[in-house]
């Protein structure tokens, strides 16, 4: 993976969210709120599920980026209303994973995906 590209792509893709709610930006998009994109959250979600279960590539990548779009842009919004972080929310997930996954990040050593769901729980 090209973790510059996709670190200047990413950050290229928060910009927009950014000014889509800026003064020079959309007023529909100024206007949303949380509570108004959820559905188009859920919904984007349910057109990933689909086009995984249709095994469907190209409609997929374009799902997941509708669906990472909404979750940037929804984040966004949080950071205005809620005074939400954008960074400290990829880094309390990030940790999340680390630590849910110690036979990856440390020393755990497990012998199948069994006693991996097993040390989650």
């Amino acid at each position: 993976m090209k973790y510059k590209e996709l670190g200047d792509a990413f950050t290229e893709l928060v910009k927009v969210t950014k000014k889509l709610r800026s003064d020079k930006g959309c007023p529909w998009d100024r206007e949303q709120t949380l509570e108004s994109i959820r559905p188009y959250i859920i919904e984007e979600a349910y057109e990933v599920v689909d086009s995984i279960d249709k095994k469907n590539a190209e409609k997929l990548e374009e799902e997941f980026g509708d669906l990472i779009f909404l979750i940037l842009f929804g984040a966004n919004i949080a950071s205005e209303e809620k005074g939400m972080d954008l960074i400290n929310v990829i880094n309390r997930i990030k940790d999340k994973m680390i630590v849910r996954h110690p036979h990856v990040f440390g020393g755990k050593k497990v012998k199948d995906s069994k006693e991996v769901l097993q040390n989650w729980e």
